[in-house]
């Protein structure tokens, strides 16, 4: 099976399918040299005026096209003010009365992931996000020497450096540390058991694969084997992602579902995703008609009738330049 996920800038992956975050193609990224790309957000409700909340997403990449940082825009606050036009006046003659209307003023905050890499390789050692307090919620990630990610460990860490641009660690507090243990059967089959910082078993997981693409993850934990996760996920004939679907019966019975359209050259066209098979959300990708640039998303949320409209604009290594409309 041909894979072309280096053709598209956005491909659905089963590692982030049902994550909120985007799964950008390193190889797309290292071989266009782009630098970073920007989210402008704009939603609007059906029957209403778009809104702009001046909301936006940020990612930024290394030349070898690895994610450095993933940041956006949070609105924490809103308040409502009251906005008074005086009368008009034409000499002592009033022409038009005062009036009043209400605005929102919006409180903003940043939040921010960090990625540290293993050298000359796409292995996660380090994911450091600040969440808008004082505090890092950190993750630190080891491998063995087939690259099979063996633990990870979580801390509360505090900053101490001047700037928040610099990270200077302070304090550390470990939260909680998790590793595991892989048992390949063959190239199709793996079950990695997940052991908790006592190094007890809690969870087992069990992937299968088909033509290099993880066809299904299913999960069953040690103290509840009642409690059954299971992941599925189609592909086309060119390796791409068409369909995903997640169930589990961990408190009621939940099930997700995404389904993928893409057009000639491979690129992704629309995205749907279901809630226990309602249609929650529709997306329409718009891409450049010469290239396989993303130039826009326009998202359909019909649980909430409202439209949110992502304008994406790119900066790259080689240039200053800042491209997409």
């Amino acid at each position: 099976m041909i894979h072309h996920a280096t053709a598209q800038l956005l491909f659905p992956d089963h590692n982030t399918v049902f994550k909120k975050e985007y799964t950008f193609s390193p190889q797309y990224i290292s071989k266009n040299q782009i630098k970073k790309v920007v989210f402008e957000i704009l939603d609007k409700k059906d029957y209403e005026s778009p809104v702009d909340r001046h909301l936006v997403e940020n990612y930024e990449f290394s030349s070898f096209g690895l994610l450095l940082r993933f940041y956006y825009t949070d609105i924490i606050k809103t308040i409502e003010k009251d906005v008074n036009v005086p009368p008009t006046y034409k000499g002592r003659r009033k022409i038009k009365n005062g009036y009043s209307y209400k605005i929102n003023d919006f409180v903003y905050d940043t939040i921010s992931t960090n990625f540290m890499y293993k050298e000359l390789s796409n292995k996660i050692l380090m994911k450091r996000s600040h969440l808008g307090s004082g505090f890092y919620d950190t993750r630190y990630y080891r491998y063995d020497s087939l690259m099979n990610m063996i633990e990870e460990a979580r801390y509360k860490e505090s900053n101490v450096s001047q700037s928040k641009n610099d990270f200077i660690l302070g304090s550390q507090v470990l939260v909680s540390k998790d590793s595991t243990s892989v048992i390949k059967y063959s190239d199709e089959q793996t079950k990695i058991i997940y052991f908790n910082s006592e190094r007890r078993p809690y969870k087992e997981q069990i992937i299968l694969k088909k033509n290099g693409n993880v066809v299904n993850i299913n999960e069953s934990y040690v103290a509840a084997s009642w409690i059954q996760q299971n992941q599925q996920f189609e592909y086309n004939e060119m390796g791409q992602m068409i369909k995903a679907v997640f169930n589990s019966n961990a408190n009621v019975n939940l099930s997700y579902k995404h389904t993928f359209d893409y057009d000639k050259k491979g690129s992704l066209l629309t995205e749907k995703r279901y809630k226990n098979d309602v249609l929650l959300t529709e997306s329409s990708y718009v891409n450049d008609t010469t290239s396989s640039l993303v130039n826009s998303i326009v998202i359909r949320d019909f649980a909430n009738k409202s439209i949110r409209i992502i304008k994406m604009k790119y900066s790259y290594y080689d240039s200053l330049q800042v491209k997409g409309k």
